[in-house]
């Protein structure tokens, strides 16, 4: 699961509020809440910490 989880850094992604980013981090114990660095502002996002946002769509 490990190799397949690390493809995904670096992939674009769109979250569910229209906000965009990039996955920089897989939580290993919640392979679908990453760590997100925006576009927007070049902050980071924890998916895991915010249970209202999810990743609609990898670009």
């Amino acid at each position: 699961m490990k190799d397949i989880s690390s493809t995904a850094i670096g992939r674009r992604i769109l979250l569910n509020n229209n906000q965009r980013g990039e996955i920089v981090f897989i939580n290993q114990n919640d392979l679908s809440k990453p760590l997100i660095r925006l576009d927007e502002n070049a902050s980071f996002l924890d998916l895991s910490e915010k249970n209202d946002l999810y990743i609609a769509e990898i670009l």
